[in-house]
Parts: structure tokens; C-alpha cells; sequence
């Protein structure tokens, strides 16, 4: 029977025409910015006015680079040169994430970066000062978050603020392959997990309190928090076993 419906299909196939190959229909890939970047692993754009970069955007290089360019002309500026700080000789190690406050562009003097960094392997979240946000100039970065990561794979790196407010962090599940150490599963391990902070309650010396998102409430009328785990927010992560957990509120 398979056999059948098989060759049905395939005299079906061999029977409708083939659609002519149009030059319109083309797809033409152009360079979007003046210059070439090494290792692009994200863009955003910048959210403040650069007189001499209009329409500008950063460009995150796996390095350790952050550079702004325009699609109207070549800029050649460096937001963050942390090529000393962060280890990046392995495949998905490196500087993965950049992440704008939504004031930025108006009053926030800072903005916040995701790196790998070695002895011990670890994934850093940091903040870093601006010296000048029209002229993008970065300071000084300090350490809000750090996670030990046991292999160089599977480091996360997407940070992205939320509606709430709120960062978001999707730091992986820690590598190999199929999470050999079930941290994804493991509620007390920051592994295999997105958390979500208050960057604005640390000076970068105390610890920063990680939030839960309550989404429900218990028959006892307890807060509950449910945990998704997202493989694209996640950048990297193990096949799931088991779609969520839940969580008493934190705090």
C-alpha cells in the first residue's frame, strides 16, 4: 500500500508542470554595511544619535569587539575593545550578548555584555560605563553575574530587556552534549535556565537577586513561577526532557 501511494506520488510529480525559473523571482544578497566584520554574532541598533554615524548600529564580534558602523557610510568607531578579558579560542566561546537599556538613549549612562572568560571557565554578565553616549565612547565594565561553566560549549549569550523592565539571560546548559550533568533539570544549578534580573539594584560589589516571573497561582493561593525551557532563546541547549518545572515565587 505504501508502495502505492508512493509511486502515485511520484507520477503525480512527473506529471505537473514545472514552473518556469523567473529572473524576477532572483534573490540578491547586497552588503548591508560599508565594511567587513570578523565573527558577527549579533547586531542591534544603537539607540543614541551620533552625528557623525547616522542611522548607526552596534555590531558584537565574537572576539571581543563591539564596533558601530551605518549602512549609509563607513564609521570605523569601537563602542568596547575587551579582546584582553574575554576567551574566545573555542567555537562558541567568546563576547555573545549586548543588551541596551530601554532609557538608554535618553538618560541610562550604561548597557550591559555577555562573555566568556577562562581560568576558571566562566560566563560573565557585566555592565559598562559610558564616558560618552553621543560619541560612544565606553569606561570601566564591572561584574554583575557569574556562572562556572564545566565545557566550552553551550555558553548561551542572548541577553534581552523585557517589557517588565527586567533583563533576561539565557546562559546555556552548560555543554557537552544532551546535558550529561542534567543541570537544564537540575532547579538549583543557574544552568539550562533563562533568569531575569534587576541590573539597576547592583553597584556591581553586592550579588544580584535573581526574579522569578510568577505566571499562576496555587489552590493555596501561592505564587508560582513556570520555567520554559527555550532552545533558541537559550542559544544552544540540550533536548528537553520534561517542558517546564515550577518554582515557588523568589523573595
Amino acid at each position: 500500500m505504501k508502495f502505492m501511494i508512493a509511486l502515485s506520488s511520484m507520477c503525480l510529480f512527473a506529471l505537473w508542470p514545472q514552473a518556469k525559473f523567473s529572473k524576477i523571482s532572483q534573490i540578491e544578497l547586497r552588503p548591508f554595511f560599508k565594511r567587513q566584520f570578523k565573527q558577527p554574532v549579533y547586531v542591534t541598533p544603537y539607540p543614541a544619535k551620533l552625528d557623525d554615524c547616522p542611522d548607526a548600529y552596534a555590531i558584537v564580534e565574537k572576539a571581543g569587539v563591539i564596533r558601530i558602523e551605518s549602512p549609509q557610510q563607513k564609521c570605523d568607531i569601537i563602542l568596547l575593545d575587551l579582546r584582553k578579558e574575554v576567551h574566545s579560542a573555542t567555537l562558541e566561546e567568546g563576547l555573545l550578548g549586548l543588551a541596551f537599556p530601554p532609557d538608554f538613549g535618553a538618560s541610562s549612562d550604561h548597557y550591559y555584555i555577555y562573555y566568556s572568560a577562562a581560568n576558571p571557565r566562566r560566563t560573565i554578565l557585566a555592565g559598562v560605563n559610558m564616558m560618552n553616549r553621543s560619541l560612544a565612547q565606553s569606561g570601566p565594565t564591572w561584574d554583575l553575574v557569574t556562572i562556572k561553566q564545566p565545557f566550552s560549549n553551550h555558553n548561551g549569550g542572548m541577553i534581552e530587556f523585557g517589557p517588565d523592565g527586567y533583563l533576561y539571560i539565557g546562559v546555556g546548559d552548560g555543554g557537552s552534549a544532551g546535558d550529561p550533568r542534567s543541570y537544564a533539570q537540575n532547579l538549583r544549578s543557574h544552568l539550562g535556565k533563562i533568569l531575569r534580573i534587576d541590573p539597576s539594584t547592583s553597584s556591581g560589589q553586592a550579588s544580584l537577586k535573581i526574579y522569578s516571573t510568577p505566571l499562576i497561582t496555587h489552590s493555596r493561593n501561592r505564587k508560582m513561577i513556570l520555567i520554559i525551557i527555550a532552545r533558541k532563546f537559550l542559544h544552544g541547549g540540550s533536548e528537553i526532557r520534561g517542558a517546564s518545572a515550577l518554582l515557588p515565587t523568589a523573595g
